[in-house]
């Protein structure tokens, strides 16, 4: 079976005959040299691709997750570092660095764990839903 349909045609030719044809697919008209042509309507690409609006606002909060993730993290990382190099001088270190306790080397791995989920998981979800509202 020959024939292919264009990207900017309206028609497709092909070799079958007028009861292979449902009614609902196009018309079938008779073309030079006894050939059958096969008219398909096809719908302009806008509406063929539809769905421009939630494509653009899914990357847009991708986006916005993605700042938005990064400016919480360099915040709390500066204010951390502003408080523990205060702390460190009210105790008495000169430097502003205190020695780590077994403690805070726990909870930082914790919160480090917890923060490099979530720069995972946002995404995923996001590129997740992206998929499946195409």
């Amino acid at each position: 079976m020959g024939g292919a349909l264009t990207r900017t045609g309206r028609d497709c030719s092909a070799r079958r005959p007028a009861r292979d044809v449902p009614a609902s697919i196009g018309t079938i008209q008779s073309g030079p040299g006894g050939r059958e042509t096969l008219s398909i309507p096809v719908p302009p690409v806008s509406s063929v691709h539809g769905g421009f609006a939630i494509d653009t606002l899914i990357l847009l909060a991708f986006g916005v997750a993605t700042i938005g993730l990064l400016g919480v993290a360099i915040y709390r990382m500066i204010s951390l570092r502003r408080r523990t190099r205060d702390e460190a001088r009210a105790a008495g270190h000169p430097t502003g660095e205190m020695p780590r306790t077994d403690e805070q080397k726990a909870r930082d791995g914790q919160t480090a764990k917890i923060w490099g989920c979530l720069v995972l998981l946002v995404p995923c979800v996001l590129v997740l839903l992206y998929v499946v509202s195409r």
